[in-house]
């Protein structure tokens, strides 16, 4: 409650729709400072001379390789710890995915390879983000707490993950274990065992185009599986909401974009779409989206 202005002692009630809680000043300081960078970088390409090569954002890889760990279950509490499981000796890393379930995709095993043994995996991945300088002294940096994309992908770009070989570094996660074992058993056996992300990085260059292609293809099923799981999850909330106005709403722009290229695709005038439920229901009859439902 507040005190009045005009003296009284009553009390007026807080202003409506404040959120509960505010970010730190220190998590304002990092998104801030993350803005700048991006700023700074907009302005150095806008003075560069119209015939200087122009190469991606160096925080493009990191970006990249922390998306690609988000969106295979890792999040902002384990960053130090997925820093330590590359960290490890390629023998004890294959033996650690290989205790950790059986998820078709390698880099899906990390949130339970680290949760049997996060705090040496924390302790291990600390040490490796020091030696690179990635810390600022003992702690991991500020701005990562507003972009988690930046302190998972570190370890990855500290090995040398380039967002140029995304496709291949989605393929070597499509490996079975097996295959990805016996690619490694040559540095299995050398007198120095080097890092997991060491071997993963020299595996993905020696075996870019095979590795690309497999990748490509993984990143479709997952896409593919997203897809349906989420038309599904529509179609049941439109069952349990039968009166409420969503198909009467004008279009909005997925589903016009969405029938723009399935139109296209199937050589089709483009409908004339004026609610989302015409829009559904046209594109439920043309099988869109045709990225997914197509044989492939």
């Amino acid at each position: 409650m507040l005190k009045r202005d005009d003296g009284s002692d009553k009390e007026s009630p807080m202003p409506p729709n404040l959120p509960p809680s505010l970010p730190s000043l220190d998590d304002i300081d990092a998104a801030l400072a993350a803005i700048d960078d991006e700023l700074a970088h907009i302005a150095a390409l806008l003075d560069a001379p119209a015939d200087t090569e122009v190469t991606c954002h160096p925080h493009h890889h990191w970006w990249t390789a922390g998306g690609l760990a988000i969106a295979c279950g890792l999040g902002s509490p384990d960053m130090l710890a997925a820093a330590g499981l590359l960290a490890r000796p390629w023998p004890a890393f294959c033996a650690h995915l290989a205790e950790a379930g059986e998820d078709e995709c390698l880099l899906q095993r990390f949130p339970a390879a680290i949760a049997r043994d996060r705090a040496a995996l924390e302790e291990a991945g600390a040490a490796l983000l020091h030696d690179h300088g990635l810390l600022i002294g003992t702690e991991l940096p500020p701005r990562w707490r507003a972009a988690p994309k930046f302190g998972l992908g570190a370890p990855f770009v500290a090995f040398g993950f380039d967002a140029a070989d995304r496709d291949a570094w989605d393929g070597i996660w499509a490996l079975p274990l097996s295959d990805l074992a016996a690619l490694g058993t040559a540095f299995a056996d050398s007198a120095v065992v080097p890092a997991a992300g060491m071997v993963l990085a020299t595996l993905v260059a020696r075996h870019r185009v095979e590795l690309g292609a497999r990748g490509a293809h993984a990143r479709h099923r997952r896409a593919a599986v997203a897809y349906r799981d989420d038309c599904a999850r529509f179609a049941a909330w439109r069952v349990d909401h039968p009166d409420h106005p969503w198909p009467s709403r004008l279009v909005n722009a997925r589903q016009g974009h969405l029938a723009r290229t399935t139109a296209a695709a199937l050589g089709l005038p483009m409908p004339a779409l004026v609610r989302r439920g015409d829009a559904a229901v046209w594109l439920d009859a043309h099988d869109a989206n045709l990225r997914f439902t197509k044989e492939d």
